[in-house]
């Protein structure tokens, strides 16, 4: 059966994504230094989930070596997914307008395929039993895809995607994420000896994203005080939403 009221919750955390990216609708283009802070703070949100709801659920759920196979687990996933589609950076190059169009094609299936397990977190949360930590999950998620979304679409903007366009795409990319919290809602029956397992997997591939993407590009630019200081407000927020929730 599936669970209605918890697909609600991880639909409205990925339709956040389309919110965060409707300044755009208005504006064309977002400051450096504003994007590498939000950057920051959107792998602050993810470490905190991580290292503070999902692998303290990890080690209560499947013991240390469950965990430490799940997080390895988690970043070895991702790192093959990174060698199958790599990371795609704006160039100065002029490219064709086939071209373009198939830079931002590729650009949309990088982000669905890094959606993927933040949705499978979600709903491996929401399903685990202990509703405290579905719900820092599906805020945490919701939250960070708020900026995430925004930094999605604009790399579409800036390859002559209408601003309405790109705020659906942000959103279609967004909806993903409730897709696979329902994959990962229906299978946690046959989960539920090996959960541990699987909750420090979804922690493992929040740390690689964190370490791999959001830190190295938020340093990218120049403004590495602003992006650190994002992080920790982005901690901080979800530090005080698990003390809060406790």
């Amino acid at each position: 059966m599936i669970p209605w009221k918890s697909f609600a919750a991880a639909l409205a955390a990925g339709a956040a994504a389309g919110v965060g990216a409707l300044p755009l609708l208005f504006i064309s283009e977002i400051p450096l230094w504003i994007q590498d802070a939000l950057l920051g703070f959107a792998g602050g949100m993810m470490i905190g989930a991580a290292s503070l709801s999902l692998v303290p659920s990890a080690l209560d759920q499947g013991g240390l070596v469950q965990v430490l196979l799940g997080l390895f687990a988690g970043a070895g996933s991702l790192t093959l997914l990174d060698l199958l589609l790599p990371h795609l950076h704006s160039t100065a190059a002029k490219k064709s307008a086939a071209q373009e169009q198939q830079h931002s094609l590729l650009i949309l299936a990088a982000i669905v395929l890094h959606n993927l397990p933040e949705g499978l977190t979600m709903g491996i949360g929401l399903a685990s039993g202990t509703d405290r930590i579905g719900l820092i999950l599906t805020l945490a998620i919701g939250i960070q895809n708020i900026p995430e979304g925004l930094l999605a679409a604009l790399p579409l903007l800036e390859r002559g995607v209408s601003g309405g366009k790109a705020v659906g795409l942000a959103l279609a990319t967004g909806l993903m994420e409730p897709l696979a919290a329902l994959v990962g809602m229906l299978l946690i029956g046959f989960l539920r000896g090996i959960l541990g397992f699987f909750l420090a997997f979804s922690a493992g591939a929040m740390f690689y994203v964190v370490a791999d993407t959001l830190i190295p590009d938020s340093n990218d630019h120049g403004y590495e005080r602003l992006s650190t200081l994002g992080f920790f407000l982005g901690f901080a927020l979800l530090l005080s939403i698990n003390h809060l929730l406790a």
